[in-house]
């Protein structure tokens, strides 16, 4: 998941202005997705309904804090230059939010 966060800012930079943003940066913000899961395990006995919930709601509130991280690091990376599309920046940060909660779900079975 690093490494396709990786390619994700790979593909929002630019020739003229490459994004930089740590590995062990992206490490650390898949990282969260596991502290969802635990919670989740956590509350599992207390049933389907509970555990579903809880499990979409962290996938769903780390997705927004991916956004909003690669959002900021694409802006102040010189998206705001006009270096970036802006158009292509929400798309691709839209579809790493997208994967982001199709593998919290993946990974809590």
């Amino acid at each position: 998941q690093a490494f396709a966060l990786k390619a994700t800012v790979y593909v929002l930079g630019s020739q003229q202005l490459p994004l930089k943003v740590a590995f062990m940066d992206l490490m650390a913000y898949t990282g969260y997705i596991f502290v969802g899961i635990a919670l989740s395990g956590l509350l599992r006995p207390m049933g389907a309904l509970v555990y579903r919930g809880v499990l979409l709601y962290s996938a769903v509130m780390c997705a927004l804090f991916l956004l909003r991280t690669l959002k900021r690091a694409a802006l102040w990376g010189g998206a705001h230059q006009g270096a970036v599309d802006a158009a292509k920046v929400n798309y691709v940060l839209l579809c790493a939010a997208a994967a982001q909660v199709a593998m919290v779900w993946l990974m809590s079975y």
